[in-house]
């Protein structure tokens, strides 16, 4: 009896701790992340890309009668590896990202031509600024402004959309703190859509040199948004880190406003709306939703695809608004 006793304490035992578990799995996974950390110490991955190559481009469309020029930077697929940064060649090869992340994500821009950088991509451990992540950063930075670079050479239109999600939208952030010395070429941009990664509001003051998108007809201006589910949720880690700051380095977002702007519209496969903590508040959740891996209710891998109409729509009226706004100067 006794040793029945035991068996059934030690059961309850692991039932609690597996319960337990279960319900922290989420914060459990993110603690886990130092497991992802690469064995090999910083060094810079070569060789660099040569945005002069068509190899060197994941997409170049251009589609007949474009309006506009997208320059696109992709979320991070880089999850595991020995090195900080992920080598081109694994780029290429990158089946994941170039075949499940990109296309959905590209879509709602395609009646436009597309460039889409590879990029030697920092992986997801160094987006926490821990160690030398920002080196990772940084290599990936200089990338993306070098295929900006080629992209200003090469784009058909003389206007320009920027669109980015996650590890891309905080490297185009940088990117467009970098074009603050170049009125001309901020001059072209119709719209940036920094998606899935958290804007700071004060990054309006002195680090990106752009104001939010207010009016349907704006242009020139910015549009963010982080989706998240309105009911318990767990606030992912990754997207309070690595924030550009004025001197061009990094900081971790703190308790502070961020930038949301709402897709949702009347017709829209969800409802939701900006909350007050700038997240996307989406209050019915898509069909096909799956959490992901490390945080319950963030709606990080659909958050363009989920509005793939919407995103269409507001690309093109901006565009739109941004020819005529520009005949008009020039007549």
């Amino acid at each position: 009896m006794r040793a029945l006793r035991i068996t059934l304490v030690v059961l309850g035992l692991i039932s609690a701790s597996a319960a337990l578990a279960f319900w922290q799995r989420y914060q459990i996974a993110w603690n886990l992340l130092w497991i992802l950390k690469p064995s090999q110490a910083f060094h810079v991955v070569v060789p660099k890309p040569n945005y002069g190559r068509a190899a060197d481009w994941a997409i170049r469309s251009l589609p007949d009668g474009t309006k506009a020029s997208v320059f696109y930077v992709h979320p991070t697929s880089y999850l595991t590896g020995e090195t900080w940064n992920q080598p081109l060649a694994a780029g290429y090869e990158d089946e994941f990202l170039l075949q499940n992340l990109m296309p959905p994500q590209v879509a709602p821009f395609s009646d436009h031509a597309v460039y889409a950088p590879h990029y030697r991509q920092s992986i997801i451990y160094g987006l926490q600024l821990k160690d030398p992540g920002p080196q990772a950063i940084d290599l990936a930075r200089e990338d993306v402004a070098s295929a900006f670079e080629e992209f200003l050479k090469s784009a058909p239109t003389d206007t320009i959309v920027i669109v980015g999600h996650s590890q891309g939208a905080l490297l185009l952030s940088g990117l467009l703190h970098e074009l603050k010395s170049r009125p001309e070429v901020l001059r072209r941009i119709a719209v940036a859509y920094l998606i899935g990664w958290a804007v700071p509001e004060a990054s309006l003051n002195g680090v990106i040199p752009m104001g939010v998108c207010r009016g349907e007809s704006d242009t020139g201006c910015l549009i963010s948004y982080n989706a998240r589910d309105a009911g318990d949720y767990y606030i992912p880690r990754l997207v309070r880190h690595a924030i550009n700051v004025t001197d061009g380095g990094y900081r971790e977002l703190e308790n502070e406003p961020i930038v949301c702007w709402s897709p949702v519209r009347a017709d829209s496969a969800v409802s939701g709306d900006c909350a007050a903590d700038g997240w996307l508040e989406i209050k019915t959740p898509p069909e096909d939703h799956f959490d992901f891996l490390m945080s319950k209710g963030w709606y990080h891998t659909v958050e363009i695809p989920l509005f793939a109409d919407e995103l269409r729509s507001d690309a093109s009226g901006r565009v739109e608004a941004h020819l005529e706004a520009t005949s008009f100067a020039h007549q």
